[in-house]
């Protein structure tokens, strides 16, 4: 809840515009060649880079728009999506570590929140304004806005669909209704079906052959976080079960584990582990705990890395062992290898 909280506050602030990138590139061209750790700062509005050659840190390598929020890869590039400046902005490599190569305005009370990239095109999702934009990579442009349904939030683009977690999230009681996941063609980006599913569905993941659904309910007023199994090839919901808590962003760790950022925001921070049969090893009662706030967990390179916004860090879990830490930033909320 403190990501939304957060968003919906500064949305009154007004989006600035920001114009679409002049050039008209194929690609990024020649780029170093090292592998990064990009950190989104949500309250430092910053890309800091994880640079894994020797794990040095270059904090706040970079400004971004007002109030970012996910980001991901395409082609080389970085592409930032900011919440409030409405914009998604793009980077490439360059030999100090980051160089801003664009911004596309996203239009005006929308509030984009979450990207998936594919192929050569970003698919965007509009918590305001109920839609998933898609943007192509050459030209850096709009391409196509879908209506799909209430307040979006995660995305995944899976094979030829695009899946959208609707939270069908109610502003003015701040209640939620019933949840569903949208799929778009990717091929004709239309919608062809949604998918009833449990209650405030945030965040989609990959897991095998499957789409997994975190649904963090009402933080326990009236449901508790339940993790949903979607078969992609029939559209139907397989499996759910409780994981309590509340359950966030997911990283499938190859095999049939599953770590979730699960927040935690008072003395430690919490995330939990199962495995894609439904057992969960490490959950509410015994979380893997690390510093305070878990927005994120990315799997990368037989390691799992922490973004934990209430401690200004990320951290590095082997199993359910921390072995490194980093100093990275005013609200690390994102982490995309790069």
């Amino acid at each position: 809840m403190v990501k939304k909280i957060i968003l919906l506050a500064v949305l009154a602030l007004g989006a600035f515009s920001c114009s679409k990138s002049t050039s008209d590139p194929t690609g990024p061209g020649t780029q170093p060649t090292e592998t990064y750790l990009a950190v989104i700062n949500n309250l430092a509005e910053t890309v800091s880079l994880i640079k894994t050659s020797d794990w040095s840190v270059v904090a706040n390598a970079a400004g971004t728009g007002q109030v970012p929020n996910d980001a991901d890869t395409m082609g080389g590039y970085l592409y930032v999506v900011n919440s409030t400046s409405s914009t998604l902005d793009r980077y490439s490599k360059g030999s100090a570590g980051i160089i801003h190569d664009g911004s596309v305005n996203l239009g005006s009370t929308v509030n984009p929140f979450s990207i998936d990239c594919e192929g050569s095109k970003a698919y965007v999702s509009c918590f305001m304004s109920n839609e998933l934009i898609v943007v192509s990579s050459n030209p850096f442009e709009v391409k196509k806005r879908i209506t799909v349904g209430k307040s979006p939030e995660g995305v995944l683009v899976s094979g030829q669909r695009a899946f959208v977690a609707c939270t069908a999230f109610d502003n003015t009681n701040y209640s939620f209704g019933q949840g569903y996941v949208y799929v778009v063609s990717t091929t004709t980006d239309s919608v062809t079906d949604s998918i009833m599913v449990g209650k405030n569905p945030q965040y989609l993941a990959r897991v095998g052959g499957e789409i997994h659904v975190a649904c963090t309910g009402d933080w326990g007023v009236t449901a508790n976080g339940r993790i949903y199994v979607i078969d992609p090839l029939s559209l139907t919901v397989q499996d759910s079960f409780l994981i309590e808590g509340t359950p966030g962003a997911l990283s499938s760790a190859g095999g049939d584990s599953v770590y979730v950022a699960a927040g935690g925001w008072s003395g430690h921070g919490n995330v939990f582990l199962y495995r894609s049969s439904g057992e969960i090893l490490r959950g509410q009662s015994n979380p893997i705990l690390v510093p305070e706030g878990v927005m994120d967990v990315e799997y990368w390179n037989g390691s799992v890395f922490v973004a934990s916004f209430g401690a200004d860090s990320v951290v590095q879990l082997k199993g359910d062992s921390i072995v490194g830490r980093w100093a990275i930033g005013d609200g690390p909320q994102k982490i995309v290898a790069w």
